[in-house]
């Protein structure tokens, strides 16, 4: 009896340091790797304090900027800044205070891809895509009898354009892609808004749960597109991902950018 006691202790305090390193490696070890990675790399921003992070610091801020006078409304070219710095007042704020982080190098390769290339075929896409929502329009009107939601007509033609842009053939798998990242857009916000209970982002819940379904098919969908463009060497295409695998981009790189484009 006293042995299979020993063995029952011998085996829950074994699961007790099994739980103990993962909690020390999710809470503390891999938070400051990835800060490490970041710091060496030239970024800097708010130190990482464990299970509330920076979520009073990012409260002081809000009730700072809550106190102070509003700012003047800007020019319409700079109205998306304005309004991104009023819902989000701890980026700027953050951005004065660390320094912001750009790679001008890839920034200047991209913006030379685009003047020579992209610009000479992106009107045609344009043009090709609006004439075809206009036809379809127009075949409406012939029933006599429809209504458009126009607002969601003008986001699916820019999305339709911007996925052809950048995925070319692929487009449609492209736009997939863009959904899901919407859809984690949105699953991500609601979380934040409850990750004000401390430790509540360790607790398993169906929103954590989606954010990570919804990541991991992304990234599956991107590496999927991705491999079958390898594989293709299909030279004929020009589009921006074309641009990313005959750069020095890795693997990982290159499926970030593709993510981020949306």
């Amino acid at each position: 009896m006293d042995l299979v006691n020993s063995a029952y202790l011998s085996f829950g305090f074994f699961m007790l340091c099994i739980m103990l390193s993962r909690a020390l490696f999710v809470v503390w070890w891999n938070p400051l790797r990835i800060q490490k990675h970041f710091h060496d790399q030239g970024i800097r921003g708010p130190g990482y304090k464990s299970l509330l992070g920076n979520l009073m610091e990012i409260a002081q801020i809000h009730r700072q900027d809550k106190r102070s006078p509003p700012l003047p409304l800007p020019s319409e070219s700079k109205s998306h800044r304005y309004m991104a710095e009023r819902i989000f007042p701890y980026v700027p704020f953050w951005s004065i205070k660390y320094g912001e982080y750009s790679d001008f190098e890839f920034i200047n390769r991209v913006v030379s891809v685009i003047k020579l290339t992209f610009l000479r075929g992106m009107s045609q896409i344009i043009a090709k895509a609006t004439h075809k929502m206009v036809d379809r329009w127009s075949n409406f009107i012939k029933l006599n009898d429809w209504e458009v939601d126009v607002q969601h007509e003008l986001e699916e033609l820019a999305e339709n354009i911007a996925a052809i842009i950048i995925f070319g053939k692929s487009a449609e798998l492209g736009k997939r892609i863009g959904h899901l990242q919407v859809k984690l857009q949105d699953v991500t916000s609601k979380v934040l808004r409850i990750a004000c209970i401390p430790g509540s982002r360790f607790i398993p819940n169906p929103l954590t749960s989606k954010c990570t379904w919804l990541r991991k098919e992304a990234d599956k969908l991107i590496k999927e597109l991705i491999k079958s463009r390898y594989l293709s060497k299909d030279e004929q295409e020009n589009d921006f991902l074309r641009f990313l695998l005959s750069s020095a981009l890795t693997q990982r790189q290159i499926e970030d950018e593709c993510l981020h484009c949306w």
